[in-house]
């Protein structure tokens, strides 16, 4: 009899014992998991989208998708067959929890060390798109761009970074370089009109005996002249009756026309008043010279006008600041220095 017992109580346990170790995990430890999946769908979209630039293009629809997904894991369990329910729980068990963790895990630290810097137009003209170049602010290495497909897409940069961030040089052309820091996760968009200072330029006016120096048949001829080392390069020459606007393109102030007129009338033009209005017509209509390269906050500028004798009647020398535009008149010179040849290079022709 005891041994019947026993064998009855082995059976019973041979027979629960199988039961208990297929039994699959409850069903709201597998939504779990599907809400974890979504989240990380949700987020590693979010970050290509914004850093690479391609993804999933409606993240709400994502979202939606995922929450949809939880929403029909709770209503399988009430709706479904029994038998269908136990396959999917089955499913969703073979999906280990640490292999999810992991899986995060890694994408948390990849969006830690890299990011991205987005230089966006909001000019109709749009931008030089190859003028714009970055570099990290330690080494001066360049960052090369990512391709765009189309011209009116912005420019991208897909960067290196830490968890406080990294420092890069912007240079966009007309504008002064900007040393900028670039954080993981939410990255920079650059809109150059809104975030950099223009590149400061300045216009040089000559005094009236220099401007008769500068008519066609006097031949004389204006130098701009930047510093560099321990002497003066030359820059620019030409040969025009007017004032010089060194940089980029600028509307003339209006207030600066009144300070003009007091200039004119405290000086010896005021006594014939034609030579004044013709000094300040040449001034108003200025002639554009594009330096080499984009003038920048420091630099030393040198400005004259020379004979057709190679004397210099009028100069001036000035250091740029921040502002974005400048006027600086020129400078008669009481004693006229004689230059070399060599010093006197020829005007562009037109």
């Amino acid at each position: 009899m005891p041994a019947t017992l026993a064998n009855a109580e082995q059976s019973s346990n041979d027979s629960t014992g199988p039961s208990q170790t297929s039994r699959p995990l409850p069903l709201r430890s597998n939504w779990s998991k599907v809400l974890l999946l979504g989240v990380a769908v949700v987020a590693i979209n979010s970050w290509t989208s914004h850093h690479l630039g391609w993804g999933l293009e409606n993240p709400l629809g994502i979202t939606s998708l995922a929450a949809g997904l939880g929403l029909a894991v709770t209503l399988g369990e009430r709706l479904l067959p029994k038998d269908e329910i136990e396959s999917l729980k089955i499913s969703l068990a073979q999906i280990p929890a640490t292999l999810v963790f992991l899986f995060l895990a890694a994408f948390a630290v990849l969006a830690a060390i890299r990011s991205s810097v987005l230089v966006v137009s909001d000019s109709s003209n749009g931008l030089p798109w190859d003028g714009i170049h970055l570099s990290r602010a330690d080494t001066t290495d360049n960052v090369p761009a990512s391709p765009r497909e189309k011209k009116e897409e912005p420019l991208r940069f897909f960067v290196r970074t830490s968890p406080l961030g990294r420092l890069y040089r912007l240079k966009v052309p007309g504008y002064i370089e900007q040393v900028i820091q670039v954080y993981p996760l939410t990255g920079l968009t650059v809109v150059p009109e809104r975030d950099l200072r223009l590149s400061p330029s300045v216009l040089f006016r000559p005094p009236t005996n220099a401007l008769q120096e500068l008519m066609p048949k006097a031949g004389g001829e204006f130098q701009v002249r930047i510093e560099d080392g321990a002497a003066f390069r030359t820059m620019k020459v030409d040969c025009n009756r007017s004032s010089y606007l060194l940089g980029s393109e600028h509307e003339i102030p209006a207030s600066w026309l009144g300070i003009w007129d007091l200039e004119l009338k405290g000086s010896q033009v005021s006594d014939n008043a034609g030579d004044a209005s013709a000094t300040k017509l040449a001034w108003y209509r200025h002639t554009l010279l594009q330096p080499p390269r984009d003038l920048a906050p420091g630099d030393v500028i040198e400005a004259r006008v020379v004979s057709s004798g190679r004397a210099v009647v009028a100069s001036v020398r000035v250091k740029l600041g921040n502002e974005t535009i400048r006027d600086v008149p020129l400078v008669p010179e009481t004693s006229p220095k004689l230059l070399s040849a060599e010093e006197i290079p020829p005007c562009p022709k037109e």
